[in-house]
């Protein structure tokens, strides 16, 4: 028995190196005086069927910026060469071979929107012949293809980027290049960032300004999506944050001293936002992302929300010497937005309305000969019960210098108040100060419901349109 294993494996082993030797020496013959630079045809007229494949297996990256895409693939290419023809019974049976593929002619298929500074067709692998002369090249490629990038939608974006291949210098009737059927995406390794959707496969016969001839292609249609959970978690969520902001500002107390800083800090956070979202962005002034119309929308209402902040604080710290307040905005304020607002005017009902005693003293006590108050009528108790800016007004009214200079004069100013009178005083301007306090925080409640309501619906509007793309079939 372990000599008939032993006759076994010698057989084989003398079987093997002697095919191996026939082998080799079919390699020689063919070789010998093959013409490497000369299309594979007896016939001149006859043009070479080229059958073209691609796989894909991964995209290494998109580099929207410079519109570039960086694709992983496996190609195949097959066509009949009539000088790689042998009769295997005269080989001992050999009908198929591996040759280098830089030893026989070879189509000079190329990608034509190749960023590579050399165009390379090929690498160095081996090809496989058959003894009918049907050439099977497989070789793995790194491409570095041109994309159109359109970011409208980002980071719910669509591509579409076209890997188009053909002969460089043969024509239709010399090369001709044909869709394998074969062509699929199974293979393909999920990206951490974009998605394969589809890979359609076209064919077209074009003319090109340089030739009169007509060359033939295969085209490569991918349609990528851009994984959107990356972006929305650190770019689309913190401004929807910051947006929330501006609104809050409005709610917090003008005396915090902190809204104008909260207001430009916001601004500021938005506009590093805004370069973020850039940095993805092609250099394109055909279409502007929706992401940056929304950024640079928030950034104006920012921008507006501290001039709305620095109105509301204005009338909130009004200096004690100031005016009271207009008739009409306080009719405005405290009448009809206070209602629409629905928000309760915290005011002393009785400490308001002693405001306008010094102007009911002045039109009731005048005399009818001199049109001047009474002296007796307006006493310093009754001017210290009224708002020091409504008696002032009252003396400016006066149409001569004399009547003003009589009142002036009166012993009701001229007088020094008491203690009690000094005290009265400062009640009333404490009375006034609050009235402004009140006016702007109404304005700023209504600034409040402004700007939320416009917050809302731009969000709730950028968020909607943008998420409908999401599904969307690329034209």
């Amino acid at each position: 028995m372990a000599f008939i294993l032993r006759l076994f494996i010698l057989i084989t082993i003398v079987s093997s190196v002697r095919t191996s030797s026939i082998g080799t020496q079919l390699v020689k013959t063919l070789l010998q005086n093959y013409p490497k630079f000369v299309r594979p045809v007896k016939n001149i007229s006859t043009p070479v069927i080229v059958r073209h494949r691609m796989t894909p297996v991964q995209i290494i990256d998109v580099d929207e910026k410079d519109q570039l895409i960086y694709l992983k693939g496996w190609f195949s290419q097959e066509w009949i060469d009539e000088f790689m023809v042998w009769d295997d019974e005269e080989y001992d049976g050999i009908d198929e071979i591996q040759i280098p593929v830089t030893e026989i002619w070879q189509p000079d298929i190329t990608l034509y929107g190749s960023m590579e500074d050399n165009f390379i067709r090929h690498f160095n692998t081996d090809a496989k012949v058959t003894s009918s002369g049907h050439v099977t090249a497989l070789q793995p490629m790194v491409l570095k293809s041109s994309c159109a990038i359109d970011a409208t939608f980002f980071p719910f974006d669509h591509q579409r980027c076209l890997f188009k291949f053909a002969s460089w210098a043969y024509s239709i009737d010399l090369v001709d290049i044909i869709p394998d059927n074969s062509s699929d995406s199974d293979n393909f390794v999920s990206n951490g960032e974009w998605d394969l959707l589809h890979m359609h496969i076209e064919r077209h016969v074009l003319s090109y300004p340089c030739c009169d001839e007509s060359f033939s292609d295969v085209t490569y249609i991918l349609d990528i999506k851009r994984r959107s959970m990356f972006y929305v978690f650190n770019l689309i969520f913190p401004v929807l944050l910051v947006s929330v902001l501006v609104v809050i500002g409005f709610y917090l107390p003008s005396d915090s001293g902190e809204r104008m800083t909260l207001s430009v800090s916001s601004m500021l956070a938005l506009m590093v936002f805004l370069t973020s979202a850039s940095d993805f962005m092609p250099p394109n002034s055909e279409t502007t992302p929706y992401l940056q119309q929304y950024l640079v929308t928030i950034i104006a209402l920012v921008t507006l929300s501290c001039g709305t902040t620095a109105f509301t604080l204005n009338l909130h710290f009004r200096e004690t010497s100031s005016q009271r307040a207009p008739g009409w905005l306080r009719a405005l304020v405290f009448r009809c937005l206070s209602r629409i607002l629905c928000t309760r005017v915290n005011l002393n009902k009785e400490s308001t309305q002693r405001v306008s005693t010094c102007r009911s003293c002045f039109e009731k006590k005048a005399t009818q000969e001199n049109n001047l108050p009474d002296k007796m009528a307006c006493t310093l108790k009754t001017y210290n019960d009224c708002i020091q800016d409504e008696c002032s007004s009252m003396v400016g009214s006066f149409k001569t210098t004399q009547h003003v200079n009589i009142v002036k004069d009166s012993f009701y100013f001229a007088d020094t108040p008491t203690p009690g009178d000094i005290v009265g005083m400062r009640e009333e301007a404490t009375i006034l100060q609050q009235e402004w306090k009140e006016i702007a925080r109404i304005f700023d409640r209504m600034f409040l419901w402004i700007y939320g309501i416009v917050v809302l619906v731009l969000t709730s509007s950028f968020v909607s349109y943008i998420h409908t793309n999401n599904g969307r079939e690329i034209p």
